[in-house]
């Protein structure tokens, strides 16, 4: 009888990856590290990114660095990331099935800016729309509360239009901030809020002056005009008038 040999046999493990949940972040946030692990100790975990535009490299291993996110657009932007599992021994590779997540980037919406308006009180203040970069983007508002006429301090999409009112004798200043928020896979994204203002001026009166009569030469004393608005600018005009009438000499 020969020698006996031997020789082995070995049997690898076919390495998993753990699931990874999907994300969904704003154009500006972080995105934490991303660890990946599995079954088999030693194994190498190899990534693919379909969408390096949102700030993430399109390939590497073993885990995804943290990142800000990018959103250039007007709409959620969604990267695939496909994550493959090996492990390698004796010179032979296993490969597991691979994970595939994703990574979405909202976009973070705008408002554009809203101009400031002077108004006298009685006048029709039109309806303000609210608009931004961001279709599908809802809008609120706030104000000061000054009683400019309008009933309500805050709203959505629109201050709606009304009558300007000052019940006082100086200027009335509200200040309206806009905020505006997209909702995309289950998370808000909140803009930078834009203000303006709406002053609402009082409508000047003139105190009533006595009607005077005098003699051809005699002297006027001046007429000073008064109101109830600090600040007025009265301008006046004269009319002919035709009277007759006598002037007694003593």
């Amino acid at each position: 009888m020969s020698t006996p040999i031997e020789f082995e046999i070995t049997v690898n493990p076919v390495p998993n990856v753990d699931l990874v949940d999907n994300q969904t972040v704003c154009n500006g946030d972080q995105v934490s590290q991303i660890d990946f692990t599995g079954n088999v100790p030693g194994t190498v975990f190899n990534w693919t990114n379909n969408t390096p535009s949102i700030g993430l490299a399109a390939a590497g291993s073993d885990l995804i660095p943290a990142f800000t996110a990018i959103n250039n657009t007007n709409a959620p932007v969604t990267a695939t990331i496909t994550v493959t599992p090996e492990f390698i021994a004796g010179g032979d590779t296993c490969t597991g099935t691979p994970l595939v997540f994703t990574i979405t980037v909202n976009p973070v919406p705008s408002v554009n800016p809203v101009a400031d308006q002077t108004v006298c009180a009685g006048e029709n203040v039109p309806q303000i729309d609210f608009s931004g970069n961001v279709p599908g983007a809802s809008f609120s508002w706030t104000r000061t509360p000054e009683a400019i006429g309008l009933p309500a301090n805050s709203g959505g999409n629109f201050v709606p239009a009304f009558i300007a009112a000052n019940a006082g004798n100086t200027p009335l200043t509200s200040t309206f901030t806009v905020t505006a928020s997209f909702t995309g896979n289950g998370l808000t994204c909140m803009s930078t809020p834009i203000e303006f203002e709406i002053t609402v001026n009082p409508v000047p009166n003139v105190d009533l002056v006595d009607n005077q009569t005098v003699c051809n030469g005699d002297q006027v004393s001046q007429i000073d005009f008064t109101g109830n608005v600090p600040g007025t600018v009265f301008n006046w005009i004269t009319a002919p008038v035709h009277r007759t009438g006598r002037c007694r000499i003593k």
